[in-house]
């Protein structure tokens, strides 16, 4: 009789082990996946920064080719605490094509703007781009 109580014994322990260890298990894996949803957040807000400075940028482009046809580009712009690039504009069968970017923390953004003068400066393409 004493082997049954002790047998009791020993499965309720190793019952209560594994459990345990399966709720141990499950709160690492949550607090661990909460620790990178953390940083996903911070990517997604330093991507949408550095989106804001090339389209800064681009709209400044824009504004200085819709003033003067001659506009050529090549310019950094200071926004806020942060900068942005214009590269030099490109002439490609009489429309301008206009790239920028914006780079924040880890994250950069490649803006190209394809723009036709007919006689007012018309917007052909928006987009973002991988690389310059």
């Amino acid at each position: 009789p004493k082997n049954k109580v002790d047998e009791k014994g020993y499965i309720l322990l190793l019952s209560v082990i594994i459990i345990i260890a399966i709720a141990s298990t499950l709160i690492f894996s949550l607090s661990y996946a909460g620790y990178f949803v953390r940083f996903n957040i911070l990517n997604s807000t330093s991507k949408e920064t550095s989106m804001s400075l090339a389209t800064a940028c681009a709209e400044t482009a824009l504004l200085n080719l819709a003033v003067s046809g001659s506009y050529m580009g090549n310019e950094t712009i200071q926004v806020a605490s942060s900068t942005c690039q214009i590269f030099p504009l490109q002439t490609q069968s009489g429309q301008k094509i206009i790239t920028t970017k914006g780079v924040f923390q880890n994250a950069t953004t490649n803006l190209k703007i394809t723009t036709q003068q007919n006689p007012t400066l018309i917007i052909i393409s928006w987009e973002e781009i991988p690389t310059l």
